[in-house]
């Protein structure tokens, strides 16, 4: 047992990646517990595909990944900090002392608007399988992918309209009608000029148009204001991407800028 003691809060890439890094560099010169909600490690950068027959996401166990790092792990969440005593406590009112911590808890997801389909990555075949059948059958011909204003993880966004597009084309469907609308000056700006380029000429190539510096509103179901172009789009199915918060936990810094530490 060492004399000091390192805990790390949450369950997700971030997380691990800490604890097997910190495990390599430190040796057993450290105790390391992980806190975590949940009893997998999700890779859902790959949920996208999961609408697409590919199968759902890998899941990992996090009491064998913290078993093989020599860690402890705890089924709980982080519910606030007192960093002059060095204590955490949990949901389940557990008290935990640390000598240092590690705060990888990943953001809140918001819901930035109202009538619209949220692509979530955790139920990634509930919010767009319906969606694909429905383009599948005919029933859908006109279909928008909008980035909000905001904080926002935007890539899956593009990933499900090429992909939309190249399903609808794989079926022979030619009538389907492809928007995407983000306030970027150009599709995934925020990349760099490399990325953006690409993907521009993939979006071109699929057919999809796209209103760069677009604000979208969603007055009603199905309709799809742009300003400041002043569009409006008709009879669309809209699909966003969840504005992302940060967890504002109580005792650490950072909760009056959209909640991040």
């Amino acid at each position: 047992m060492s004399d000091f003691r390192v805990v790390i809060c949450g369950g997700g890439i971030a997380a691990v990646e800490g604890l097997l890094r910190l495990r390599q560099l430190a040796g057993d010169s450290v105790d390391i517990e992980l806190i975590a909600p949940g009893e997998e490690l999700v890779y859902r950068p790959m949920a996208v595909r999961e609408p697409f027959a590919f199968g759902p996401p890998r899941r990992y166990p996090l009491r064998r990944i913290a078993r093989d790092a020599d860690a402890e792990w705890t089924q709980d969440s982080l519910a606030w900090v007192d960093p002059g005593a060095r204590v955490l406590h949990t949901e389940q009112g557990s008290r935990v002392e640390y000598d240092a911590l590690l705060v990888a808890v990943g953001a809140r997801q918001v819901e930035p608007y109202r009538h619209v389909a949220t692509f979530h990555d955790a139920d990634a075949d509930a919010t767009y399988h319906g969606i694909l059948q429905d383009i599948e059958g005919g029933y859908t011909r006109r279909l928008a992918f909008v980035q909000p204003v905001g904080p926002v993880w935007p890539l899956p966004l593009y990933e499900l309209a090429l992909m939309t597009a190249e399903r609808a084309y794989s079926m022979d469907i030619r009538d389907l009608e492809l928007v995407l609308v983000t306030p970027e000056p150009r599709p995934l700006a925020v990349f760099g000029t490399a990325v953006s380029d690409a993907v521009t000429t993939r979006l071109e190539r699929a057919g999809i148009k796209v209103y760069c510096n677009s604000l979208a509103k969603v007055p009603v179901a199905r309709t799809l204001r742009l300003e400041p172009q002043g569009v409006e789009l008709r009879d669309q199915r809209i699909i966003t991407m969840p504005r992302v918060a940060g967890p504002a936990v109580r005792g650490l810094p950072g909760a009056g800028a959209h909640g991040f530490v």
